[in-house]
């Protein structure tokens, strides 16, 4: 996602070797004019990568782009989930979110 998963896709995609997705809220009206840089997805199954998940709404958003264009999305991780209404969201449209840490009235905890 733009700006917050961006640092976060890239160290991962440089630790494991494998290729990376950036999906633009828009396309922008110059360049190369797509909403999806980086390599086609049609057919691939993709992690989205966020910081932090409150509602889960941009998450759904990239989420329904990128399964317009033929990709397979059922998982999303994070490093903070605050709250449990971006994960239910997320396992109403049939993705698994997985955070490293959990934000709760007691505090962060850990999953």
């Amino acid at each position: 996602l733009e700006l917050g998963g961006i640092p976060l896709v890239v160290a991962l995609s440089a630790v494991t070797g494998l290729p990376a997705v950036f999906v633009r809220k828009q396309p922008k009206p110059y360049g190369t004019q797509c909403q999806v840089e980086g390599r086609a997805v049609a057919g691939h199954r993709l992690v989205l990568i966020d910081d932090v998940v409150r509602t889960g709404g941009n998450l759904l958003r990239v989420a329904r782009v990128l399964r317009l264009l033929g990709a397979q999305v059922d998982m999303a991780v994070c490093i903070l989930a605050r709250g449990a209404v971006g994960a239910a969201r997320l396992a109403m449209a049939d993705i698994e979110l997985q955070s490293l840490l959990h934000e709760h009235q007691e505090g962060l905890l850990l999953p």
